[in-house]
């Protein structure tokens, strides 16, 4: 599902690990679903980055399904959970290139946390 995740930071940053978990449904730590078709649920964690990130370029890729008749490649975003509103915000979300078998995206990141690939 990840594809890459590039990270540029404020300061000198040591031993940086990053840890990602995939969920096929809402995590149980989430207090809310987001609406509509979800295709996986993420959790990113960033080890010894603390306050030093600057940003996060993520890349993604969602297999294409060819008996999914509805699906339109430019509906897909990605969207962060925030806690503190217990809301799901959409970001802006690039669709960048497509083999046989997936189609890829890229969205900017300024923390970790819960998010959510579906459709918009």
């Amino acid at each position: 599902m990840i594809k890459e995740i590039q990270i540029q930071v404020k300061e000198h940053a040591r031993d940086v690990e990053i840890n990602i978990v995939t969920y096929d449904s809402k995590p149980t730590e989430l207090s809310k679903e987001k609406e509509g078709v979800v295709y996986r649920y993420l959790k990113i964690d960033a080890e010894n980055l603390k306050d030093k990130l600057e940003k996060a370029k993520v890349e993604f890729q969602i297999k294409k399904n060819s008996s999914d008749e509805n699906f339109d490649k430019n509906e897909i975003s990605l969207f962060k959970f925030y806690e503190d509103s217990e809301e799901w915000i959409e970001l802006n979300t690039s669709y960048t290139n497509e083999d046989e078998d997936y189609y890829y995206y890229e969205t900017e990141l300024t923390s970790f946390s819960y998010f959510a690939i579906g459709e918009k």
